[in-house]
This record gives C-alpha cells, structure tokens and sequence, in this order.
C-alpha cells in the first residue's frame, strides 16, 4: 500500500477512522464473531466488528488501518455473563491514526465518527500527534466555545448552542 499511498498523498488529504459489522447471524459465536451493538439499526447484531482506517485524497480512497474487534474478556452485567473487547474502539483508532503518522502519510485533519470522539481522542489528535480534526459532537457532550472559556473551566453542553445538525463548533477544549 505504501507507494499507492504515496502517489495519491495531497497535502488536503484526511485519514478517516470508523468502526463497523459484518454480519454472521447462522455461524457460531466466538471471541471474534459475536454480538455486538448496532448504532444503525439499533440492536445487537450477530457478526464481526472491526475499525478501519482509510486515506482519503482527491486522487484515491485507502485503506491504511484494520483492527478486528475480539471480545476475549468475559463480565458479569445484570446478571448476565457477556464478552467484551479488552481494547476499547477509542484506542484502535489511536493506534491508527499514529501509525500513519509514523509511516509520515501526509495530512492535516483527521476525520473519525461519533465513537471515536472522545474527549481522550480528540486531545490525543490535537496535542499528542499535533493535527486538527473533525468529528462529529454528541448532544450532551461538554464544549468550551473559547479558549478563555477553556482556560476559566466554562463549558456547556453541546446541544445548548447547535443551530442544526450539520452546524460546525470550533471546540476549545
């Protein structure tokens, strides 16, 4: 993948983190093919979960980051015995997105979904691997909406002063 990705590099190009399910209802579940929660249907789901990152230029779409999803762990949660990952999807895409720095993939922003915008995630792009980014908001997370706000410990929550839901916040946090 590396010279392709070095032939489609633009200095606007992003590398994009997401999570996803292959479903496998008739198959017998395991560490790696189990249930798992999906946000598009709103149920659990039979299947293997995994995260991907992909390079996005105008010259070509690449993948540059696969991680499976292994629920290995067992828990007990309201008296049910479930699996779960022992890594959280949070980390593999910080795993993701630092390997491409590492590999020095050119880019400025780094897209993610609602996963993986966490505030430790988000903090790790802008301070650990000094790249902006663009991530879609939760309606209760908290914003600072300057850097005085930020540096005074005001914040409010994010649904508080979203016009729409495609309305753009520069966070200061």
């Amino acid at each position: 993948v590396r010279p392709l990705i070095r032939q489609s590099e633009t200095a606007d190009g992003v590398p994009i983190t997401d999570d996803s399910i292959s479903e496998k209802p008739p198959t017998d579940g395991n560490g790696i093919i189990c249930r798992h929660y999906d946000r598009c249907s709103g149920r659990n789901v039979k299947g293997i979960s995994f995260m991907t990152a992909l390079y996005h230029s105008q010259k070509a779409v690449l993948p540059v980051g696969f991680q499976i999803v292994a629920k290995t762990e067992y828990h007990t949660e309201n008296g049910k015995e479930k699996r779960r990952c022992p890594v959280p999807k949070n980390q593999y895409a910080r795993e993701m997105i630092s390997q491409a720095v590492r590999n020095r993939i050119r880019f400025r922003y780094v897209l993610t979904d609602v996963r993986s915008a966490s505030a430790g995630t988000v903090m790790f792009i802008r301070h650990g691997m000094k790249k902006s980014f663009a991530v879609p908001v939760k309606a209760d997370r908290s914003i600072a909406l300057s850097s005085s706000d930020r540096r005074q410990g005001r914040y409010v929550r994010a649904d508080e002063v979203m016009c729409g839901t495609d309305t753009p916040i520069k966070n200061f946090s």
